[in-house]
């Protein structure tokens, strides 16, 4: 089962500001990444997966970064 980040941070009761607080980054750029507006670098995806208690294998990427391009 995988989960995206809004899914995850809604199984945490969590708002965009609250996760963003407990990541260290600002909310306007914790809402680029869960938009896929900004690549996500593997500190914030490790991060990300500590404050909601996810695994990183359960972590689905934003779309914008998980497709090909050519």
């Amino acid at each position: 089962m995988g989960f995206t980040m809004k899914a995850a941070r809604a199984l945490k009761n969590l708002t965009q500001q609250q996760t963003a607080e407990l990541m260290g980054i600002s909310r306007g750029y914790y809402g680029k990444m869960e938009n896929g507006e900004v690549e996500m670098k593997p500190y914030h995806i490790y991060a990300f997966c500590c404050v909601t208690g996810i695994n990183v294998n359960d972590f689905i990427l934003p779309v914008k970064f998980t497709k090909s391009e050519p």
